[in-house]
């Protein structure tokens, strides 16, 4: 049952990145312009995403350092609030990290195609 949920989040996941480089596509174009480029984006999507986790982190670190001082409800909750904000955020970042992956791939693809690379 578990593996189920798992596979359905998956292509939730893959479709959501689908979406995200559909985006990102007629916002920027469909392919990179090299693989420096590709390398520059992935590398900055990436930076966001580890800036997410560190916020999330950090939050969960201050929650439990809180929840041992038998904090209020609200300030509970809105610790919570926060650390699914964050969460949501780091994966709508890693979500953009694989949508330019695709890209990347869909470049070399073309690329190759047209004779633009030798391997």
């Amino acid at each position: 049952m578990k593996e189920t949920k798992m596979k359905d989040l998956l292509s939730d996941v893959r479709n959501a990145v689908a979406s995200e480089y559909d985006r990102a596509a007629t916002k920027f174009g469909a392919t990179h312009n090299s693989r420096h480029e590709a390398y520059a984006i992935l590398r900055e999507e990436f930076e966001e995403t580890e800036d997410s986790i560190k916020q999330l982190s950090d939050g969960i670190t201050l929650f439990w350092e809180r929840l041992k001082g038998d904090c209020p409800t609200e300030e509970y909750l809105e610790m919570l609030q926060d650390m699914k904000y964050q969460a949501e955020h780091a994966a709508g970042e890693f979500i953009q990290v694989a949508a330019m992956a695709h890209k990347a791939m869909l470049t070399e693809m073309a690329d190759k195609r047209e004779g633009l690379v030798e391997k």
